[in-house]
């Protein structure tokens, strides 16, 4: 019964923490990429724009992602990573939607979000299956044979 509360508790706290790591490290990413845009043709500008907040959703997600979920999975969350990796992402994806919905940005911002939200998505079902390749592969019995 307690092992149940505690794996609750630090399913709760790490997700938390994805969240946190995913929206401060995709503002921090911005503000890189922000002088590197500002060169640009303006015929390339929107395309580029677009594939760098792409980009940037997905490494903030997978700096997040690695924080939370592949942490729970290599500690042996003993669950299934796509689950898992589904489970932790959701906080992230369900507060930009409300974000991008409550604002009613154009259609062509919407899918720029659904791309970045699909990122997020991928990135940490990615560390998901990453922390629990890591814990079989060094914190598994077969490991360390005796």
């Amino acid at each position: 019964m307690k092992s149940g509360f505690w794996t609750i508790a630090a399913t709760v706290v790490l997700m938390s923490l994805g969240v946190l790591l995913y929206f401060s490290a995709s503002a921090f990413l911005n503000v890189l990429a922000i002088p590197l845009l500002q060169d640009l043709d303006p015929e390339q500008t929107d395309q580029m724009i677009a594939m760098v907040l792409v980009v940037i959703s997905f490494l903030a997600a997978l700096i997040g992602g690695f924080f939370s979920v592949f942490l729970f999975e290599m500690a042996g969350g003993g669950y299934r990573p796509l689950l898992m990796g589904i489970l932790f992402s959701l906080p992230a994806v369900l507060v930009q939607t409300y974000v991008v919905v409550s604002s009613g940005v154009a259609i062509e911002m919407m899918t720029i979000y659904a791309l970045e939200s699909s990122m997020v998505l991928l990135a940490f079902v990615l560390m998901a299956f990453a922390g629990r390749s890591v814990s079989r592969r060094f914190f598994s019995e077969e490991a360390h044979p005796a």
